[in-house]
């Protein structure tokens, strides 16, 4: 993915630091062997996919609440999308310097 691709290969996960939006970022694809995801027939792993969890700052999730029992489909693609957007801007568009100096493992 872009994202694997911009960290180095040993990131797991991290906090982001002084970020409006981003609090943590960790890839739950490389916390677990390859092996693992290998000999289980038709993993997402053997088709490429990778799972991350993108946690947001306070400031973003308050600006941003919403009833937990049922989420509106427009907060839930308005907040997927800024996410992704602070993910790709902030981390995937800078060196990799930068993005390592942004993250702290």
């Amino acid at each position: 993915s872009a994202l694997s691709t911009a960290l180095p290969d040993n990131f797991l996960g991290g906090f982001v630091q002084q970020h409006p939006k981003l609090s943590m970022v960790t890839c739950q694809t490389r916390k677990y062997s390859p092996e693992n995801y290998e000999k289980i027939e038709g993993s997402l792993s053997q088709e490429g996919v990778e799972v991350w969890n993108i946690l947001s700052s306070a400031t973003f999730a308050k600006k941003h609440k919403a009833p937990q029992e049922f989420l509106p489909e427009e907060v839930v693609f308005n907040v997927t999308q800024l996410l992704l957007e602070a993910i790709q801007d902030d981390i995937i568009g800078r060196s990799e310097t930068k993005s390592t100096d942004l993250l702290q493992d």
